[in-house]
């Protein structure tokens, strides 16, 4: 699928790099001028009047090679960001019918830690349906995972794009134009890089000159895309869309996938909430979690001794009513965990900066060790994901444990 995702692949998984801030502004003002005038008289004269000149400032858009330039530096300045976009893939001579259809949504914490969370819907082709995928930079390392096994690999073969060079601070467009905007600055051209790229506009701030969107056209022949288009002889055109904000707040780094483990996408609560789990992890069903008493709504197992158990509880319905992450985690410790050994427990962010709760400790009956992660949305519907296990089991998969855990999204 590396060769079929071509136009997506490079107009938007490397768009998990970032930059922004700083703002540069060139303005020029004219001389003014001034004249008097004396009354026709001998005896008196009148007192000079001054005529008024009006100062104008020229528009950063007049020069839009200069305004690049700034935007490059405005962007490479900046370390953190969230993003949301999406794809469409359509026939040249008919874009009213989407062959492709994509969401995206991004993040980076720092210039070499960032992901992506892809969700494709397809019209028809090998592949028709509705396929979903990760990327993560972790780093300065690329790993994209596959969208049909749920493998990870390195991606050794990135090429450039225009997400990836602005969101770097180092875009370079030819037959550059620009405009003023009621708030900031539209700038268009064609991007030398790539020549199946017909052109790329960005859309930035007058105030600080970062990124607000991007948008880029390709066309492409079809052959580039036979498992993902129906039969035919037109290109392919490809419109990519990108919405940049949240520059500058605190997000959780991306950790590398776990060596050798394909990971499927598993989304709770239609969505509201999402983890990547182990394929090789087996999915409970409702009548052995019955049998062995397991309360969760769902659970998933491990050969060699580990258990993840999922639930979601509606706080409003249990009277608890809105709350915050601390007091939830406080709940939890006097009515679930009380009688368990808990150590410390730590409030920090995901990979989207939204706050979570992380308990650690072990069960006061057989002393396995566990980890629970909680998160709220809205303060209402509570998310609890916890691993337990023995103990050399535990030891042994820690590293999965962590990214189970750091793969959680919030309304994806």
């Amino acid at each position: 699928m590396k060769r079929a995702s071509r136009g997506y692949v490079l107009a938007v998984a490397a768009a998990l790099v970032v930059a922004a801030c700083t703002s540069e502004t060139t303005t020029t003002t004219p001389d003014s001028s001034t004249s008097t005038t004396a009354a026709a008289s001998t005896t008196t004269q009148a007192a000079p009047t001054t005529q008024a000149t009006t100062t104008t400032e020229a528009s950063a858009a007049a020069d839009p090679e200069a305004l690049l330039e700034a935007v490059n530096a405005a962007m490479a300045s900046e370390g953190s960001f969230l993003g949301e976009g999406t794809l469409k893939m359509m026939d040249a001579d008919d874009e009213a019918t989407v062959n492709v259809n994509a969401e995206l949504r991004g993040g980076e914490s720092s210039a070499d830690s960032s992901w992506i969370l892809s969700i494709m819907d397809i019209a028809s082709g090998a592949f028709a349906g509705s396929l979903q995928w990760e990327i993560r930079e972790v780093d300065g390392v690329q790993f994209e995972q596959n969208p049909v096994s749920g493998e990870w690999e390195i991606d050794e073969d990135r090429s450039d794009n225009p997400v990836e060079d602005i969101l770097h601070g180092r875009l370079t467009l030819a037959d550059t134009s620009a405009e003023d905007l009621p708030d900031g600055f539209l700038i268009t051209g064609t991007y030398p890089k790539d020549e199946t790229i017909e052109f790329v506009s960005i859309e930035v701030g007058a105030d600080d000159l970062l990124v607000r969107s991007l948008t880029s056209v390709a066309r492409d022949v079809r052959s580039e895309f036979a498992a993902l288009v129906p039969r035919g002889t037109a290109d392919i055109i490809s419109i990519t869309m990108w919405y940049f904000g949240d520059y500058g707040i605190d997000i959780a780094a991306a950790l590398a996938p776990p060596e050798a483990t394909p990971t499927a996408i598993t989304r709770f609560e239609g969505g509201t909430f999402q983890l990547q789990i182990p394929t090789a992890w087996t999915e409970v069903s409702q009548e052995e979690m019955a049998a062995s008493e397991l309360e969760a709504d769902r659970a998933w197992a491990l050969d060699d001794g580990l258990l993840l158990l999922v639930t979601t509880d509606d706080l409003i319905e249990l009277g608890i009513g809105t709350t915050t992450t601390e007091d939830y985690i406080d709940i939890l410790l006097v009515d679930v965990l009380s009688e368990e050994f808990v150590d410390e427990p730590i409030v920090t962010i995901n990979r989207q900066g939204e706050e979570i709760g992380l308990i650690s400790g072990s069960t006061s009956l057989d002393e396995n060790p566990f980890m629970r992660l909680v998160a709220l949305r809205e303060g209402t519907i509570a998310f609890n994901a916890t691993v337990v296990g023995v103990q050399d089991a535990f030891d042994e998969n820690i590293d999965t444990i962590e990214f189970i855990l750091n793969s959680l999204l919030i309304n994806t």
